[in-house]
């Protein structure tokens, strides 16, 4: 069956906009400022919804235990069901390897 996803990047996005489309999660950048979160977006949506991890902030810059702080902060407010943890958008490529595998061990 198809599985399609629906990417809405930066800040005061058009959630309710673009929450309607036939598409099966929806994706942005859940922990920026005048943006959903996770569990508010899942709620207004009805859909899965994608995302969790700050790619500019916490991912880049922070402390593994910074990174799976934010990944459990993700799963509270999903339930952990009908989630893809990610990040809000791509993935810096200076990130250290530490994060991702901090990502990783959240899971585990």
């Amino acid at each position: 069956s198809k599985f399609n996803i629906l990417h809405n990047c930066g800040s005061h996005i058009y959630f309710d906009l673009l929450s309607p489309y036939p598409v099966q999660a929806l994706s942005w950048a859940a922990t920026v400022e005048g943006n959903p979160d996770l569990g508010e977006g899942k709620k207004r949506s009805g859909k899965a919804v994608m995302g969790g991890i700050s790619e500019k902030t916490t991912l880049k810059n922070g402390s593994p235990d910074q990174v799976q702080e934010e990944v459990g902060k993700a799963l509270e407010l999903t339930g952990g069901r009908h989630f893809l943890l990610a990040p809000g958008c791509s993935i810096p490529p200076e990130t250290p390897a530490k994060n991702l595998e901090a990502i990783r061990r959240s899971l585990s």
